[in-house]
């Protein structure tokens, strides 16, 4: 989804920015890739171009993640 995700930036996010330091630009990316999260539908979205499954539920077992066999995935 990284993929996916950096390219809707530089195609809609940044398309034709034009700043004058690079300082700059790291700001605006950093803003925007703050909405992009407030903005689930488009986490969702870019998980399924992957096809990779999105998985509702995550614990923590020792110093580990693992999925929690009780959540399920949506498609």
């Amino acid at each position: 989804p990284v993929e996916y995700t950096w390219g809707h930036m530089k195609r809609r996010e940044l398309a034709h920015l034009c700043l004058h330091t690079i300082g700059e630009v790291g700001t605006v990316v950093r803003n925007r890739l703050k909405s992009m999260q407030r903005r689930p539908q488009l986490i969702t979205a870019f998980s399924q171009q992957a096809e990779l499954p999105i998985y509702t539920g995550v614990v923590i077992f020792g110093d580990r993640l693992r999925l929690d066999p009780q959540s399920s995935t949506v498609d």
